[in-house]
């Protein structure tokens, strides 16, 4: 962007167009928006090129729809957490805004498959479980989430150690580690 500005326009645009296709690529959605945003700007306001405009014009629209989801179940959870990390008991009260929140937030799940929006998503659902210390579903629903994510571009979950909602919570993801392939079921180990 820099270049842009700095009157190098040929070799900004290319840059930026790299950069787009590792940011999709990684699902780097700030980044792509980015991006696109000025990619939009160059070819509907400089060059002229109704064709491309049209196309980063779209791409910028999903893109911002995919932020506003990722960031509204970001902001559910960390709501959450925030109160629910302090205390190892028990917790209704959460368990039952967490209810409320991932029925908000679950329609965008069925909508995007992005890492950030499914990650937030799957722990505000795992916050429902663990705020009542129902750790078979909550191994249940780390299992669906090794398979939904062993179905996409990304590692499973299982190997990013990051469904565990706070630190002391019980997942067996992090303990299947260990074993090379694929993961044995949570249930047995209960």
């Amino acid at each position: 962007m820099t270049l842009l500005s700095k009157k190098v326009r040929l070799i900004g645009i290319e840059q930026l167009e790299q950069m787009l296709l590792h940011s999709r690529h990684f699902e780097f959605t700030e980044l792509t928006m980015n991006a696109l945003y000025h990619l939009r700007l160059h070819y509907g306001t400089i060059i002229g090129d109704t064709k491309k405009y049209e196309q980063y014009r779209e791409l910028y629209k999903q893109y911002q729809s995919i932020w506003m989801m990722e960031n509204e179940a970001e902001e559910r959870y960390t709501d959450l957490i925030s109160r629910f990390v302090s205390s190892r008991a028990p917790q209704h009260e959460v368990a039952e805004q967490a209810e409320i929140y991932f029925k908000q937030i679950e329609p965008f799940l069925q909508q995007s498959d992005a890492f950030r929006l499914q990650l937030c998503g799957r722990l505000l659902q795992l916050m429902v479980y663990s705020s009542r210390n129902d750790y078979r579903t909550m191994a249940d629903l780390c299992e669906s989430a090794i398979t939904f994510s062993g179905q996409t571009l990304f590692e499973p979950f299982a190997r990013t150690g990051v469904l565990l909602p706070t630190g002391r919570q019980l997942c067996a993801t992090p303990r299947f580690r260990a074993w090379p392939g694929d993961h044995p079921p949570a249930r047995p180990y209960l």
